[in-house]
């Protein structure tokens, strides 16, 4: 990859005059037309018809048809409870943008329940709705994660008596999740809302939910830890009934441990130290001056330090801290004196007098005075109020350190006055336990994390082993309550890494983990709706304090690895880059699900504007970003990685690496050592406590992550971060193109494609992504999807630097960002990016098109001569976010090498001819899904007659769905019968679109299908919407006589003609509306009708296989076949096989017997044969993926019955992704058998 300046392209942007501008932009909540945009393809139908989401042998989530991997979103609260008629238009759209798997979240908060004072019972009403939704989601192959406990009041009933009054002393509803992990009445009504939610049965899908192989994965316990709780602070200050629970429990494991409380001394290394000499310089600011302490403001914090003669008590001087302008977080302002030498385990006590000009809490800690400025074992807040008080601590160190610091903090959020004197720290004091605890009488108390008794490091190890113990207990017995008592079968786990331990959350089948990029804070209020900020920087510019880094260094060996929540906070105007780095960093990683957060969180569905920090289903951007995004991500287009750096962490290092972690952030691969820029590079996965490290891993600490430019070991992504504050993300793949960040005036050099971005209004900042729609490269797709995002906001929204400095539009990368509650209206605008794109196709025969708001065609973009290659240049007057490009390409030709090993003597050089005539097509319905009228591409079938206009008319007309179906697949038909009086009309039909949308038939040739019937007319017709235009009802059509048997017809649309009358129009095929069938005889009628496609310009071929024969007894017979392939659009084959015939067994009569082994072909575990067998003598054999399209053909003698096709010896251009496949056998005399196949790479 090379990244070079173009002078000359900055030079042609810059005379071009065109600005950057913002334009409205509003994608349709239940858009699911299918076009370019149109990603539903990679999502099959059905969601669970291969049984169970499993983990399979090499760590990864499959099914029986093979791996499956997971693009997601969320629906939180009432997001999760559409109308009936949003559940299924919402459905259909998230095919389109090619999410499979949604994760029914926050549901226990208020929206499930029935009345949540108290939160016992399940609304029916609600229950109804999301079980529509899932049967609407599960009929669009959409997976579901149902969570059970997250957000849930835990409300008291004093009537029901199944929770202790004391509950409602806890105002905070993740304090009262926690109690679960240690108190039997909350665990047992976690228990009860499972088996109410996942046992009963789904009206729509006939399956209760322990039974629902649709149901991906269920989810214990969201975002939480007993370990995590602690260093939280929510298990501190918990009313006395649960204080005391707890407290039983823990010295229960105590006396099992030690048995007496002597014991415990012992091994806790008690301490009780007399005081010693003071550590602290100028602690009562006798000199007049600060010195040695240091006052120490963030930038754009306002005030000073000055010292107060005789005004502290006893009329000793006092240091006045006064914060004028304060910052946006309470260390901007901080207080401390450093250079102190401190032991691990020692006691230190520090005291100090303090107060504010009002009531203010402010924080006192020991850490280091130099980076990575940890804290060393001491932190507490402290209430200050407006007389002087005395504070006094003794703690001993989590860690020795000889430059360690007393600190004053949390100072900086507001305005006002602070005053320190008489601050003192001495070596010694008591340390371990207080003098009123003893384990054999009054037992020991639970530790507190800020404040408390002082205690030993080994007893704090005691501590955490035991909070590990017992949050292990909880979890290993919910996972066998809902596996083993309930009897789920879907995929179980129990929370994130970062809120529980790696060897905890080891023990279930799947590892989560969450991450946002600048995570909305809130210095007040939780979650106030005013008083709130973003902080406005790329990610691009910052990859050691990446997601990305994050979630790698959690990955555990041999555990599939999911995401479920992520995102870019709005209002943050780097969100562009969000998707494009998820993407291209899961697949690097080889992770599972991926599930962007949220797709909505209320019955709003249609805001038409950026719905806060993380709403998506209404954010232009991140909806846009999805199609490239989730496109490359589902089809494996990004390699994984080479190589993996393998971290062991066995439970003793875990307990001792608690010592000095932080609430969300427990151990991980970064806390263990590993710098987590080295995810960028190689995989990076924990072996946890019984794990073996796989021989050829690499060892931690051996990646070389010097320098600003982060290649990844497949050489597909570079994070190139060497121009200051212009990092940019390069992903250059054969399908797939991202070209993220700063790039503005710079030429990027991928292969085969150029991209020269704009300036643009952030500083050159943008988001481009290429993607090929089909065939294996930019160089021999016919379809390309160009995807150029920028910043966004609301009409009307307000920007200021929080708190509430007004600023305009842009704002400057790195401030704190807010709009307080003034986040504007409807409609969104988004920027126009503006680029130059070569692309490696010739400029003749390129075509670019703008697209609306639905990812239509609505105007052509100018392609020029480039050297001649196709160079077109894309800019905010086009009023778009994403661009089709269509290549026809006249001169492709593949080549096709199959090997043939008989095992027989060839006695003679025969010439064989090969001319396939089945045509690529697209599949518009195959009838297989029983249960709904809806088609592949979105649409609705109907039936219609004169009698619905005419209520005295006797037409009559049934159309249904049957079974069998026709020849090719048997499982359903589409039947249409009755009765049609003289004079009148009737016929059947359906939408090629969702919602009546439009569709583009352009690119076809004609229509295919299968059709019997009694002998009566049929005109197949296709209704355009020209002619609804002017309101004349009328179309063009091909009249076909039926037969009592099946007939395979295929029709060019140069044979459709128009009828005469109404008025004369073209046939225009891009205006498509609807396909029918139109009764052309009165009477009675009934045909059936199946397999309909539209199928492409077809590509004629010629073949000649030159067998050489050795005489000897296993003779190698090899040959090449070079076809010659001229398509107008698509060239038919896509993979070539080796092909084998073993000719020493006799071949069958007829193909009753006949199938295809393995019927999942696993090529990741070593297999690549796959063997036809009960053939007859002559035997064609044609391939198709589930998109109709013929992907590869073989005739041949076939005397031994078999042929064995060798998937292993294939250049990757030619591979076929993993998927499921359809083979049809056909005999000599026409007979065919069909059956699927799925192949996992």
């Amino acid at each position: 990859m090379r990244f070079l300046v173009s002078a000359a392209a900055v030079l042609v942007f810059a005379a071009s005059g065109l600005a950057a501008s913002m334009f409205p932009m509003v994608l349709p909540w239940d858009d699911a037309s299918h076009n370019a945009s149109d990603i539903s393809h990679l999502i099959p139908l059905n969601a669970g018809s291969d049984g169970f989401v499993y983990v399979n042998s090499e760590g990864h989530l499959a099914t029986s048809a093979g791996r499956i991997k997971f693009w997601g979103n969320n629906l939180n609260f009432d997001g999760a409870f559409p109308s009936y008629e949003q559940s299924e238009k919402a459905a259909k759209r998230m095919r389109k943008f090619g999410i499979n798997l949604i994760r029914f979240h926050h549901l226990d908060m208020w929206s499930i329940w029935t009345t949540t004072n108290p939160d016992r019972e399940i609304n029916p009403v609600q229950a109804d709705k999301m079980d529509y939704l899932f049967y609407q989601l599960k009929l669009n192959g959409i997976y579901s994660d149902i969570n059970l406990l997250v957000a849930r009041p835990f409300a008291y009933s004093a009537s029901l008596g199944d929770l202790h009054p004391d509950i409602q002393q806890i105002d905070d509803w993740k304090v009262r999740a926690v109690l679960g992990f240690f108190d039997p009445q909350n665990k047992e009504l976690q228990k009860e809302y499972a088996f109410d939610m996942l046992t009963r049965v789904n009206p729509y899908t006939g399956n209760a939910y322990i039974n629902e192989p649709a149901v991906a994965f269920i989810e214990i316990n969201n975002e939480n830890g007993l370990i995590h709780a602690f260093l939280s602070g929510q298990t501190d200050n918990l009313p006395p009934y649960y204080d005391g629970l707890l407290k039983t429990q823990w010295n229960d494991w105590l006396i099992d441990k030690y048995m007496d409380h002597a014991a415990l001394e012992s091994a806790w290394n008690i301490i009780n130290e007399p005081l010693g000499a003071e550590m602290l310089l100028n602690g009562d600011f006798a000199s007049g001056a600060a010195a040695p302490w240091n006052y120490n403001p963030q930038p754009g914090v306002d005030g000073s330090v000055s010292i107060e003669t005789g005004t502290g008590p006893d009329g000793i001087n006092a240091a006045r801290i006064d914060v004028t302008t304060p910052g946006t977080a309470g260390w901007h302002v901080q207080f401390n004196q450093g250079g102190l030498n401190v032991t691990e385990g020692y006691p230190y006590t520090i005291t100090f007098y303090a107060k504010a000009d009002t009531d203010r809490t402010v924080s006192v800690d020991l850490g280091m005075d130099e980076s990575p400025w940890q804290n060393l074992g001491f932190s507490a807040n402290i209430n200050l109020t407006d007389e002087w008080q005395l504070f006094a601590f003794t703690f001993s160190p989590n860690a020795s350190h000889a430059n360690a610091r007393v600190n004053f903090g949390n100072m900086g959020m507001h305005a006002g006055s602070y005053w320190y004197t008489g601050i003192s720290m001495k070596p010694g004091g008591i340390a371990g336990i207080s003098t009123e605890e003893n384990l054999d009488t009054t037992g020991i108390e639970n530790f507190k994390h800020f404040g408390g008794t002082p205690r030993t490091a080994e007893g704090r190890r005691d501590w955490f082993r035991f909070l590990a113990q017992t949050e292990e207990d909880y979890w290993l017995e919910m996972k066998d309550y809902v596996e083993n008592t309930l009897g789920a079968q879907s995929v179980v786990f129990g929370t994130v890494i970062g809120c529980s331990n790696p060897n905890i959350q080891a023990n279930f089948d799947m590892i989560d983990t969450h991450s946002y990029w600048e995570h909305p804070s809130f210095p007040g209020e939780p979650w106030s709706n005013t008083d709130w900020y973003v902080r406005n920087r790329a990610m691009v510019n910052n990859p050691d304090a990446s997601t990305i880094a994050s979630l790698a260094m959690k990955s555990v060996l041999n555990k599939p690895h999911a995401v479920t929540e992520y995102n870019h906070s709005n209002p943050n105007t780097f969100v562009s880059e969000a998707m494009f780095f998820l993407s291209a960093y899961a697949s690097f990683h080889d992770w599972d699900a991926v599930l962007p957060f949220d797709y909505n969180s209320n019955t709003l569905w249609d805001a038409q504007q950026v719905e806060g920090f993380f709403g998506m289903n209404q954010d232009p951007v991140k909806m846009v970003s999805h199609q490239a995004a989730a496109g490359a991500f589902l089809r494996g287009d990004i390699s994984p990685a080479n190589n993996t750096v393998v971290i062991p962490l066995d439970r003793t290092t875990e307990i001792e690496e608690l010592l000095t972690a932080w609430a969300w952030q427990l151990v991980d691969g970064a806390k263990l050592g590993e710098d987590p820029k080295t995810s960028l590079i190689h995989r990076v996965k924990l072996a946890v406590e019984g794990q073996s490290i796989p021989s050829g891993s690499l060892a931690p600490g051996t990646t070389d992550v010097s320098g600003n430019v982060f290649t990844s070991d497949t050489g597909e992504i570079v994070w190139d971060t060497s121009v200051s504050a212009r990092g940019v993300l390069v992903v250059d793949t054969p399908m797939t193109k991202f070209l993220s960040g700063f790039s503005g005036g710079r030429t990027f050099y991928l292969s085969g494609v150029t991209i020269t971005a704009g300036t643009g209004l952030q500083n050159g900042f943008s988001s481009i992504a290429l993607s090929a729609k089909d065939s294996g490269s930019m160089e021999a797709s016919t379809k390309i999807l160009v995807t150029a995002l920028g910043a966004q906001h609301n009409t009307g929204a307000q920007w200021y630097e929080y708190p509430d400095t007004p600023v305009s539009f842009p704002p400057a990368e790195g401030i704190n960002l807010t709009h307080r509650n003034q986040w504007g209206s409807a409609p969104s605008l988004v920027e126009g990016v503006e680029a130059n794109i070569i692309l490696p196709s010739a400029y003749e025969n390129t075509t670019v098109y703008a697209l609306d708001n639905t990812g239509a065609r609505k105007t052509t973009v100018t392609v020029v001569n480039e050297g001649s290659f196709a160079s077109f240049n894309i800019h905010p007057n086009y009023e778009s976010l994403w661009y089709e490009v269509s290549v026809y390409h006249p001169g492709y030709t593949p080549t096709m090498t199959p090997t043939i090993t008989p095992f027989f003597t060839a006695t003679n050089t025969p010439t064989i001819t090969q001319t396939p005539t089945a045509a690529v097509s697209d599949i518009f319905d195959d009838f297989e899904n029983l249960g709904t009228n809806q088609n592949l591409w979105g649409g609705w079938w109907y039936a219609y007659t004169d009698s619905d206009d005419d209520p005295g008319s006797t037409s009559e007309i049934t159309s249904t769905r049957e079974t069998p179906g026709g020849p090719e697949t048997i499982n359903g038909k589409l039947r249409v019968s009755g009765t049609m009086m003289a004079g009148g009309y009737a016929g059947a039909g359906a939408n090629l679109a969702s919602g009546g949308a439009e569709a583009d038939l352009t690119g076809y040739e004609g229509i295919s299908m299968y059709i019997k019937g009694n002998g009566g007319r049929v005109y197949v017709s296709i209704i355009t919407g020209n002619f609804a235009d002017i309101s004349a009802h009328n179309h063009y059509q091909y009249e076909i006589t039926t037969t009592a048997g099946w007939e395979f017809v295929e029709i060019p649309f140069s044979s459709f003609t128009q009828p005469n009358w109404g008025a004369a129009m073209d046939f225009e095929l891009e205006r498509s509306q609807d396909l029918q069938f139109k009764i052309n005889d009165a009477g009675t009628f009934d045909f059936e009708t199946d397999d309909i496609a539209f199928y492409y310009p077809e590509a004629a071929e010629t073949a000649t296989n030159t067998p050489t024969a050795t005489p000897t007894g296993t003779p190698v017979v090899s040959a090449t076949n070079t076809p010659t392939v001229t398509p107008s659009e698509t060239a038919m084959p896509s993979f070539t096989p080796t092909a084998t015939v073993t000719p020493d067994k006799k071949a069958s009569e007829n193909l009753d017997s006949a199938y295809a082994y393995p019927s999942m072909l696993n090529l990741k575990e070593g297999q690549r044969y796959l063997y036809f067998t009960g053939l007859t003598a002559k035997t064609i054999l044609r391939l198709y993926n589930l998109k109709g399209e013929l992907v590869f053909i073989l005739e041949s003698e076939t005397p031994s019955g078999e042929i064995t096709l060798d998937f292993g010896n294939l250049r990757r251009k030619h591979r076929q992704s993993s998927g499921i496949y359809i083979y049809v056998l056909i005999d000599g005399d026409g007979n065919k058998k069909t059956g699927k196949i799925a192949v996992v790479r």
